[in-house]
């Protein structure tokens, strides 16, 4: 790749909150995925990649009564997709035992199945089935060729995701936190073995880079840690502006258990501010592959601000890539 080349990818994960009470579609995805879109094609990025939590489109599916809500979240994917973004399966698998609240709203504080090997063998087919259902039948979008990312980066052991990815012909996969390591009650994750910042092949193990492996993965990029104080100053006085992410749910509440390990901060729009932005540019300066993952749902004005402010930067510099197959295909 040479110096003059960047190639920029933005990945969002395209879901309600995930605890006790999920918020609302208009503001956890439909109008921050608007906001976001308009800015990314303002700069000629029509190929963001976004990962929808499929299992949450299946329960709305299968209430009637909440038909009118999830046409709209159709409508919308469906609309990225004939723009040129690129929609896949993201699976968060507690959304089995989500109920519904009183207003309509779900709870997803049972988190027993939070991870995708603490299903039965059945409900694991059941995952994937549905999911691609989501795709085909109602979206009408491609079910092949496809890409993933595991709710919680909780993509191990891979043994348990990698018959479904022959399956459905699953190729790449986006899960990767190099060098970092957690385990809670809801997620668990151990990449302090991957030092790969740019996309590598793999077979049986994620962790494990294999030449002409039958998948790739495509690592989150990681920041030096750079959450000090003066980036934590401007996060509380932006809060109290009323300048706060435009979701309105609550996420979910995991005690860690023995494992953390963090090796810096994923790059994501909602973690990019006025403070942070220098170490955005200046990781953009010294390297020619980025992932973003972000979240609209954590979203502010202020996040989206500042990604304007990036990619104005970025493209008045540098020739960009947003496209992650044409990465892989030089």
């Amino acid at each position: 790749m040479g110096n003059d080349l960047k190639h920029l990818i933005f990945t969002f994960d395209y879901e309600l909150f995930l605890g006790s009470n999920s918020g609302t579609a208009e503001e956890c995805v439909l109008d921050p995925t608007q906001r976001v879109m308009d800015i990314l094609l303002q700069y000629g990025c029509n190929k963001p990649l976004f990962f929808v939590d499929t299992l949450w489109i299946y329960r709305e599916l299968q209430d009637p009564a909440l038909g009118n809500r999830i046409e709209k979240v159709k409508k919308q994917l469906k609309s990225l997709a004939e723009q040129g973004a690129y929609i896949y399966p993201h699976i968060h698998p507690h959304w089995l035992d989500a109920k519904l609240n009183p207003d309509h709203t779900w709870d997803l504080s049972n988190i027993s199945k939070y991870r995708f090997c603490n299903l039965s063998d059945q409900e694991k087919e059941l995952a994937w089935k549905e999911s691609m259902a989501v795709l085909s039948d109602f979206l009408g979008l491609a079910s092949s060729d496809l890409g993933y990312r595991a709710g919680g980066w909780s993509i191990q052991p891979f043994t348990d995701f990698e018959p479904f990815f022959r399956k459905y012909n699953v190729k790449y996969e986006f899960s990767v936190l190099p060098g970092n390591a957690q385990k809670t009650k809801a997620q668990q994750y151990d990449f302090r073995n991957v030092s790969f910042a740019t996309p590598y092949n793999f077979s049986k193990d994620i962790a494990i880079p294999e030449s002409g492996g039958m998948y790739t993965e495509f690592p989150i990029s990681t920041l030096a840690t750079i959450r000090g104080l003066k980036s934590k100053l401007l996060h509380k006085l932006l809060w109290k502006t009323g300048d706060k992410y435009l979701g309105n749910g609550r996420s979910v509440l995991a005690k860690v258990l023995d494992t953390e390990t963090r090796m810096g901060e994923m790059a994501s729009i909602e973690l990019l501010d006025m403070a942070s932005y220098p170490y955005y540019k200046n990781y953009l300066m010294g390297n020619n592959y980025i992932q973003f993952i972000s979240h609209p749902k954590m979203l502010s004005k202020h996040n989206l601000a500042q990604l304007e402010r990036f990619l104005e930067m970025a493209t008045s510099r540098f020739s960009m890539n947003y496209d992650f197959k044409r990465l892989i295909s030089q």
